[in-house]
């Protein structure tokens, strides 16, 4: 719970498990409260990860916002539900919510599930979702300035969870995070 003109940052790394249910939740109670939700989760093999962000906001002139990345492979599944509750008569409220997933083969599932319970009028609310594979004009751009497949791949998974990871405010950290997402991946 945040107090007045509070800023709390939640972040959380999942590098996989047989199966995960996490939690993360920011209730601006007060005026001026923001919230930043982030969440990076890299599967493989049969994990399952259930992420539950939520940002509640009970007072005028917040922000929220949640952005979780997610890389899957073999037969892992995530899957992020996004909530946001916006009492009546909140105003000036601003959240956002996004959610981008990469599936690295066929068999591994990405599920978004956004939950906006939204009575006021006074708000700017947005979310959205991404589910896909690598693209293949990056792999070919890679691949024809030298780069191997293997090492192509690599390289376009960890600029797209370097969004997150870097946003992690523990910069000794930021490199580790990202080998041990390339090991998890084999990548």
């Amino acid at each position: 719970e945040q107090g007045r003109d509070a800023r709390v940052h939640a972040s959380t790394v999942q590098m996989g498990g047989r199966l995960g249910k996490s939690f993360v939740t920011g209730r601006m109670m007060d005026q001026g409260g923001e919230f930043r939700g982030l969440g990076v989760f890299a599967g493989a093999n049969h994990e399952t990860l259930d992420m539950e962000m939520m940002a509640e906001h009970h007072a005028d002139h917040g922000q929220s916002s949640l952005l979780y990345k997610v890389v899957v492979k073999d037969r892992a599944h995530s899957v992020f539900q996004g909530n946001l509750l916006i009492p009546e008569g909140r105003k000036d409220v601003d959240s956002h919510q996004v959610n981008n997933n990469i599936l690295l083969d066929r068999n591994a599932r990405a599920e978004s599930i956004p939950r906006l319970i939204i009575q006021s009028e006074d708000v700017s609310c947005e979310h959205g979702a991404t589910v896909g594979e690598l693209e293949d004009d990056a792999l070919f751009f890679l691949m024809s300035r030298g780069l191997t497949e293997p090492d192509a791949r690599a390289l376009l998974v960890a600029g797209f969870l370097a969004e997150a990871i870097e946003e992690i405010p523990a910069p000794a950290l930021h490199e580790d995070l990202l080998e041990e997402s390339r090991h998890k991946l084999a990548l």
